[in-house]
């Protein structure tokens, strides 16, 4: 290959970039593995042995030969015809070139909804709540049906008073409760299926129907034929991704039905000026998916719209002040988000999560081929080691994901890559998206938890979602450009929606996996002899679940670990909510249970003790992701918990769990003046209620509950100090005559609503003076 031959590179770049990508795929396992060394998510110290098996173990350089032998061919091709790469792409940029076939393909849409909806009865029949697996089944939806529940009886949900001493509930977010999508899909199952729990699978289906129909208009926005559009749309809303990651973490849903209208408007960005329309629609999207349970994924959304929108007006060459143009959208957006966003700011402050150390780089084979011609693991061992294939979690259809392959390949090779990217903002994005998804192997992942607020992004497989929505567009533009000047080409694109149905159709029936699957799912009942004996009347009494995080057969649910409890109604000590467990004042008292097990809960108020099987003997997980060698060495405080209860009698027993009652436990109330006589709690619509009637003349209380900022108590008529006694627990002083005190928690909502009021006020006069910029 002589120097300029054709539109190619010269043969020593090519040549260099090959070698370079190469040593990328050693060089950044390395950089894992010494990142990993100095900020300690690898625990242990890594041997050079051990390092060069992680690096051995890496597929990159099975993808790099794979990416150059591509390269090759595109190189051949090229120096065949004498092409660049501007006239691959098209002169002004492929989107510009593609020619719009009259009419909206309303008759492809339906076929794309027809094939979503048979994949959903192939799911349907997989497993009935298809979607409730992983932390949808142990955190997410107890939460929400709860938040719900407190909602519809006329009261907001500020806490959820049956896990952790009393924990944050509709501040924290991810339970959704400011969403409209969250209530309406609740009713629907109540009143409608009479079945609470489907409300996670109507909320996923509802907003897996809105992603295809949104990608599949975005796609005929960016001049994509009917059938093409089509075909992405169905590949986007049924990937693995769109599946096991939705069955898992239901907020996946809102961003695949939010990412396509923000490329959409992204897309059709007014740069000479953005009028009201765009302004408020950008706005809404903006707005409302902060509300829809998790600020990562909006940070990422909001991120690329506003990437997009830069390239847009770098590729129309405008006057860089006109970017000023969405900022109206952006501050009534965030206007929108404020009544939740201040909040959630606020009672998560000073959280420290430990990221997830892998990206997709296990699974690059697995985007382009379904099971069984490749599998592949999923990240840091989520999903199962059983038969059910978990490469499927990176599949998006391979058709077009191979046509952006062999696009990017062009670019590789050909002359005029710059000024192709420059004229197609999505190859830029789909390029960051990429390297982003894979996580310490990409380095900008790396760089990323550099920065204060991005550290507490985990999971960087997350921006899988966004490399299958711009490739998988990417690539049927590549595939419509290809049959553009071939007499059959309705026949060809026809055909390969077809072919794609198919192979989705045909890789959802394989979708088995989650990142983690209960085997009591979808139920939440334990057995009623344990529902008497936990919860015998109408007052709380509080438990300590006492079990591993995991377990693979069926009944762990009767542990009432996780937010398993709330469920059933029962106040316990733990809690799934990492939010709050990790920190003060909880964590301190969780870790003394260590070392005083049996006082620290006697002080707690815990009556009984519920231990799961697991404690006598270890059960190996299905997920390898949560199944050490000792899987109980990592929950000490339970270890310590089932130590002391050797030798007692237990008071009631079956295959699951046994029940340990202890005595002289503090009760869940008392009077401080009176310490020997209990008082009665209830729950009130979202309030603890305490019977203080009895009690003669001014004095104190102790209600077993963490004080925190934002805990109230009132008597129904005045408010009443409250504070806490060395142990943590509420103090209520309370004046003669007082029959009930109610305890509450409430965060304050009406400012950050007025200060949402005033951002959105300030972005409509900002719009009105956008012209003038």
């Amino acid at each position: 290959m002589a120097r300029g031959t054709s539109g190619l590179r010269p043969t020593w770049q090519l040549l260099a970039a090959a070698v370079l990508l190469m040593a990328w795929g050693v060089g950044a396992s390395l950089v894992e593995v010494i990142y990993g060394q100095w900020t300690g998510y690898m625990q242990s110290s890594i041997t050079w042995a051990q390092a060069q098996e992680i690096v051995a173990s890496r597929p990159l350089w099975v993808c790099a030969a794979f990416f150059l032998i591509i390269c090759g061919l595109a190189a051949d091709q090229i120096s065949r015809k004498k092409a660049t790469a501007s006239s691959f792409w098209g002169t002004s940029g492929l989107m510009e070139e593609l020619a719009q076939t009259s009419g909206a393909g309303w008759m492809w849409l339906a076929a794309a909804l027809a094939t979503l909806f048979y994949g959903f009865t192939i799911l349907e029949k997989l497993q009935t709540h298809y979607f409730l697996q992983d932390d949808n089944y142990a955190q997410f939806v107890p939460g929400m049906i709860y938040g719900c529940r407190t909602f519809w009886s006329g009261h907001w949900p500020a806490w959820n008073p049956y896990q952790l001493l009393g924990s944050p509930l509709a501040d924290v977010g991810v339970y959704a409760i400011t969403y409209p999508v969250t209530h309406l899909t609740y009713l629907i199952a109540r009143d409608w299926f009479h079945d609470e729990t489907r409300m996670v699978d109507l909320f996923c289906w509802f907003h897996l129907t809105l992603a295809c129909g949104f990608t599949f208009w975005m796609g005929r926005r960016l001049r994509l034929s009917p059938p093409l559009a089509a075909g992405v749309a169905i590949c986007f809303s049924l990937s693995g991704f769109a599946l096991v990651a939705s069955r898992s973490w239901y907020y996946m849903t809102p961003t695949l039905a939010a990412i396509p209208l923000l490329v959409l408007l992204a897309h059709s960005f007014p740069v000479a000026k953005p009028g009201w329309r765009w302004t408020l629609a950008a706005a809404a999207v903006i707005g409302l998916l902060f509300h829809a349970g998790n600020a990562q994924m909006w940070a990422y959304c909001v991120g690329f719209f506003l990437l997009l929108v830069i390239l847009r007006v770098w590729k129309e060459g405008a006057s860089w002040r006109r970017i000023s143009g969405v900022l109206p959208a952006l501050i009534i957006g965030i206007g929108i988000a404020l009544p939740l966003l201040i909040p959630q700011m606020l009672v998560t402050h000073g959280v420290l999560r430990k990221p997830f150390t892998e990206g997709v780089m296990s699974g690059l084979m697995s985007m382009l081929y379904p099971f069984p011609l490749t599998n592949s693991a999923m990240p840091d061992g989520m999903g199962t080691n059983a038969a059910d294939p978990t490469g499927q979690y990176y599949y998006a259809g391979t058709i077009f994901t191979l046509a952006w392959l062999a696009g990017l390949a062009v670019l590789f090779v050909a002359k005029g890559a710059r000024a192709q990217l420059k004229q197609n903002p999505l190859l830029t994005a789909s390029i960051l998206a990429f390297i982003l998804a894979l996580g310490h192997q990409g380095l900008l992942w790396t760089l990323q938890l550099q920065f204060p607020l991005l550290q507490q992004f985990t999971c960087p497989s997350k921006f899988l979602l966004f490399v299958h929505l711009f490739s998988l567009t990417l690539g049927a533009m590549v595939v419509q450009r290809l049959t553009a000047d071939k007499s059959a080409k309705q026949w060809l694109e026809g055909g390969s929606f077809a072919l794609l149905a198919i192979l989705m159709l045909y890789h959802t029936g394989l979708c088995r996996q989650a990142f983690y699957v209960w085997a009591d799912s979808p139920s939440y009942e334990i057995p009623s002899e344990l529902t008497k004996l936990l919860r015998p009347d109408e007052q709380l009494h509080r438990i300590y679940p006492a079990s591993t995080s995991r377990a693979p057969g069926a009944g762990y649910l009767q542990s009432l670990n996780h937010s398993f409890a709330t469920m059933s109604g029962v106040a316990s000590f733990e809690g799934y909510e990492p939010m709050w467990q990790g920190r003060a004042p909880m964590k301190p008292i969780a870790d003394a249970i260590e070392k005083q097990p049996l006082e620290i809960l006697r002080r707690y108020g815990v009556e009984f003790v519920v231990l799961h099987h697991t404690m006598h003997k270890d059960e190996l997980s299905l997920n390898p992701g949560v199944n050490p060698v000792e899987r109980r060495a990592y929950v000490p405080q339970a270890i310590a918990v089932a130590t002391a209860m050797e030798g007692q009698i237990p008071v009631f027993q079956n295959a699951s769990v046994e029940v340990f009652r202890i005595n002289e436990a503090e009760p869940m109330a008392r009077s401080l003046q009176q310490p020997n006589v209990a008082l009665t709690v209830t729950l009130v619509g979202n309030s603890v209620a305490v019977k203080t009637k009895d009690l003669a003349g001014d004095g104190q209380i102790m209600v077993n509950y963490l004080w925190r900022p934002g805990l109230a108590a009132n008597s129904g008529k005045i408010n009443l100090p409250i504070n806490s006694d060395e142990f943590g627990r509420s103090i209520i002083d309370i004046p003669n005559d007082t029959e009930t005190v109610f305890i509450s928690y409430s965060s304050n909502w009406m400012t950050p609503l007025l200060l949402g009021i005033v951002t959105m006020l300030s972005g409509f006069l900002l719009q009105r003076q956008v012209s003038v910029f």
